[in-house]
């Protein structure tokens, strides 16, 4: 069907990221990103599942969903026994980092 310039640039985004996805079956971090920046593997790649799983709604491409099965069998080994997700493999912080939000900007 027609894709949209939105659907097409998310389309482009989860290509990228099934390139970038880890699918060697001996690697302890099968189904993650390899990140282009810091050549690490960020906990937090699950969160691309939603996209993929709307790119796999839109073109019925298993690709896309593999790879959704992918991140979360990663996922399932970057879980803390307290059901926090470890945002790097050698690092114990498993939260989401926020910044203060400045006193002069007022919530709306």
């Amino acid at each position: 069907g027609f894709m949209n310039r939105y659907e097409i640039l998310l389309k482009n985004w989860c290509d990228s990221i099934v390139s970038h996805q880890l699918t060697d079956d001996r690697l302890p971090q099968r189904g993650g990103l390899l990140c282009d920046a810091c050549t690490a593997i960020h906990g937090r790649a699950d969160n691309a599942v939603f996209p993929l799983a709307y790119v796999y709604k839109m073109t019925s491409d298993k690709k896309y969903l593999d790879a959704i099965y992918l991140l979360l069998d990663f996922r399932a080994g970057v879980t803390a026994p307290d059901g926090g997700i470890y945002n790097d493999g050698n690092n114990a912080w498993k939260a989401t980092t926020t910044l203060r939000r400045p006193r002069h900007i007022q919530a709306s």
